[in-house]
């Protein structure tokens, strides 16, 4: 499992490099991006969780604040639990 995540941030890494030498405004560190796209993955378990009606609306959203918060377009203003934590 952890030679999977670590090669999933070594894509996106390269992917956040990419966009930036595209022109594409990524403000999201490529490590947060890859935690959040690995939550997504987890997420797709429990779409029982959500009840059949709302999942695909609720995958949806998570995705457009994902691509938000990478764009710098949802600024997230206190991280300090998550770095308190390790996880950042």
């Amino acid at each position: 499992m952890q030679a999977h995540l670590e090669s999933d941030r070594d894509f996106v890494i390269v992917l956040v490099r990419r966009c930036q030498d595209a022109d594409i405004p990524i403000t999201a560190d490529a490590y947060q991006i890859a935690g959040l796209m690995n939550a997504m993955f987890f997420v797709s378990f429990h779409e029982e969780d959500f009840g059949l009606g709302t999942y695909p609306g609720t995958i949806d959203l998570l995705l457009d604040l994902i691509a938000a918060y990478c764009l710098g377009e949802v600024p997230i203003t206190d991280l300090s639990p998550l770095k308190r934590n390790g996880a950042l």
